[in-house]
């Protein structure tokens, strides 16, 4: 009976023991996390985490899609895709191509089309808009890759954006002033608006001449409007590009 009182009493104190130590962890902070979670198989009690310090993604020394968006809409899939120039030299002619994959995993299709600014800067980024007519049923994943060339068919020059402002025309529509900081009158003044969702992902994207002329000589200014037509645009975020050629 003697021993029996012993073990009984060494297991007690080891028990206290151990609420103390819970107790004390608690109050420094380090409790581990033993909320009941759902899973398949039911409801069970974890094990002590440790969890990790999160750490920076580097950027990837390449030219790569940095996000993408793809949806059916009145017989077309439309796909949009931000490319990145993550390398420390420019990158010019860039052509993004997409494999289609269904639920299942098996290749159902392909789409492409080229980045909308025509040079990219060293982590520069710009939209490409795809689309596929009559698309496939069941479109679930896609696998891209992306090609182009280390020089560009022509001198491309990035603008100056003066002004960015959002309006209602036929939909969200973004307008403002574009100016020529270069020595040289720059032609074909493409302006390219992309906007995006609440966790910085491309959502959407349009492009437009500047109004009137299409040179733009040096130190002038051009206007630029582009309607989008769309009217899910007004509560997302938008950046403002342009770039011309040397004429």
């Amino acid at each position: 009976m003697k021993y029996l009182q012993l073990l009984v009493s060494a297991v007690i104190a080891i028990s206290l023991m151990f609420v103390l130590q819970m107790a004390s962890a608690a109050s420094n902070g380090l409790a581990p996390d033993v909320r009941q979670q759902e899973t398949p198989q039911g409801i069970y009690l974890p094990a002590i985490f440790n969890h990790p310090t999160p750490t920076p993604t580097p950027i990837p020394d390449t030219v790569y899609v940095r996000s993408h968006r793809g949806y059916y809409t009145a017989g077309t899939y439309e796909l949009f895709a931000e490319v990145t120039n993550g390398r420390t030299l420019p990158f010019c002619n860039i052509r993004v191509t997409g494999k289609l994959y269904n639920s299942n995993g098996a290749l159902i299709g392909n789409i492409g089309g080229y980045t909308t600014l025509k040079k990219l800067a060293p982590q520069q980024r710009s939209p490409v808009r795809m689309s596929l007519l009559l698309p496939p049923d069941d479109i679930s994943s896609y696998v891209f890759t992306v090609s182009g060339d280390d020089s560009c068919w022509s001198d491309y020059r990035d603008l100056t954006v003066l002004s960015q402002d959002m309006g209602k025309g036929f939909g969200a529509e973004v307008y403002g002033e574009v100016r020529n900081d270069h020595a040289q009158t720059l032609t074909s003044v493409k302006v390219v608006v992309t906007f995006y969702d609440a966790g910085g992902r491309i959502w959407y994207a349009d492009e437009e001449s500047i109004t009137g002329s299409v040179d733009l000589p040096s130190g002038e200014k051009g206007a630029y409007s582009v309607d989008t037509f769309r009217d899910d645009l007004f509560q997302l975020t938008y950046t403002v590009q342009a770039q011309g050629q040397v004429q």
